[in-house]
C-alpha cells in the first residue's frame, strides 16, 4: 500500500511580512539612528533573528497541519463515497429481479436516457464545456470511458437477470484484480506484495463462485455459460473504465463524464434491445421501478466517479468488496421470500 504524500505550497503571506517587519523594527538594529543602542545591546540581533525563525516555523507547521488534515478528509470522503456506491449498486441490482415483463436492456436504455437528460441539463446550466481541454488524448480517453461504461451496463443488467444475485455481484466486485493491473500499466502505480496477494485471492474467489465446468466438471444443474461470460466482461469493462476515468477526472467535470456515459448507455442499450432483446410495454409499476433503478444507478455512478477523483482506483474498488456480504444477505432473504 502506497504511503500517502503531503504536498505543501509555499505562498507569500502579507501578515507574516508585517509581523516580521514589526519584529525587525522592535529591535531597531537596522535603523541608522539606533547604532549606539545596537552596540550597547549585542544580543538584540540574535533575539530578533530567533523571533523571526520562531514566527516563520509556527506558520509553516500550521500550514502543514492544514494540508495534512485536508488530504486525510479527502481520502476519507472518497472511501465513504465508494462504500455508498457499492450499497446503491447492490440495491438496484436486487430491484432488477422484481421485473417480470420488462427486458433488462430496456432498463439500460431508460437509465441512459435519464442520465443523459439530467446531466446534460446540469452541464448546460453551469456552462460546462462538453469538449474539455484541447489535448489530443482527452477525447480518445473520454470515448473509451463512454464505450466501456455503456458495455458495462449492458453486460451487468443482462447477467443480473440470468444469474443468482450473489454470484453475479461477487464476480462484478472482483474487478480490483483488473483495476490493479490497469493502474500499474496506465497510471504507473506501485505494485506491492499486498496487491498481489489481494488480487490472487479475489481471482480465486471468482473461480470458486463461477465454477467453470472445465475445472469442476459438469453438474446436473444447468450451467449458464453466457451469463458468466457476460458478468466477467462487465467486470473487465468496469475496471478499465474506472482507471481511464481517473486519468481524465482532473481535466473534465464529473457532470460531463456522466453525460457521455449516459449517451453511450442509451446507444448500447438500444442496440442490444432491438437486436437480441424484446421491447415491451409492462405495467405502470414496472415503469416506476425501472425509473427508480435509473435514479439509483445515476447517483451510484456519480459517487463512484467522485470517489475516484479523491482516492486511488484500487482502494476505491477494494472498499466496494464489502458489498458482497450485503448481496448474499439480500439473496438469502429473496430465496426465503420466494419459498413462502
Amino acid at each position: 500500500m502506497a504511503i500517502p504524500s503531503i504536498s505543501v505550497e509555499m505562498e507569500e503571506d502579507n501578515n507574516v511580512s508585517k509581523e516580521i517587519e514589526q519584529v525587525m523594527s522592535s529591535g531597531n538594529f537596522l535603523h541608522p539612528s539606533s547604532a549606539e543602542t545596537n552596540r550597547a545591546s549585542p544580543f538584540s540581533r540574535v533575539s530578533s533573528a530567533m523571533s523571526i525563525i520562531s514566527l516563520t516555523s509556527s506558520r509553516l507547521s500550521g500550514r502543514l497541519d492544514i494540508e495534512a488534515t485536508k488530504s486525510m478528509c479527502q481520502k476519507s470522503l472518497g472511501l465513504l463515497l465508494a462504500f455508498l456506491s457499492g450499497v446503491m449498486m447492490t440495491a438496484y441490482s436486487s430491484m432488477i429481479k422484481f421485473l417480470d415483463e420488462m427486458d433488462s436492456m430496456q432498463v439500460v436504455v431508460i437509465r441512459g436516457l435519464l442520465q443523459l437528460v439530467i446531466m446534460g441539463s446540469v452541464a448546460c446550466y453551469k456552462n460546462y464545456s462538453f469538449v474539455g481541454p484541447r489535448e489530443r488524448m482527452v477525447p480518445i480517453v473520454l470515448f473509451l470511458v463512454s464505450l466501456t461504461g455503456g458495455l458495462r451496463l449492458l453486460f451487468i443488467f443482462t447477467s443480473f437477470s440470468r444469474l443468482p444475485l450473489g454470484d453475479s455481484t461477487t464476480i462484478v466486485f472482483s474487478s480490483p484484480v483488473f483495476v490493479m493491473l490497469f493502474s500499474i500499466c496506465i497510471l504507473k502505480e506501485h505494485c506491492g506484495l499486498f496487491r498481489v496477494c489481494a488480487g490472487a485471492s479475489l481471482l480465486g474467489g471468482v473461480i470458486l463462485i463461477a465454477k467453470p465446468p472445465v475445472l469442476f466438471g459438469s453438474t446436473e444443474e444447468s450451467y449458464d455459460l453466457i451469463g458468466y461470460i457476460l458478468v466477467c466482461l462487465a467486470c473487465l469493462m468496469s475496471a478499465l473504465g474506472i482507471v481511464l476515468t481517473k486519468k481524465i477526472s482532473k481535466k473534465l467535470e464529473k457532470t460531463v463524464i456522466l453525460f457521455y456515459l449516459g449517451l453511450a448507455s442509451s446507444i448500447c442499450g438500444s442496440v442490444g434491445l432491438f437486436s437480441v432483446g424484446e421491447p415491451s410495454n409492462p405495467p405502470v409499476w414496472e415503469w416506476g421501478l425501472s425509473f427508480g433503478i435509473g435514479v439509483l444507478g445515476l447517483v451510484q455512478q456519480y459517487c463512484l466517479i467522485f470517489a475516484v477523483t479523491l482516492e486511488s482506483p484500487s482502494r476505491v474498488m477494494i472498499v466496494r468488496q464489502m458489498q458482497i456480504v450485503l448481496a448474499y444477505v439480500v439473496q438469502s432473504f429473496s430465496a426465503t421470500y420466494a419459498h413462502r
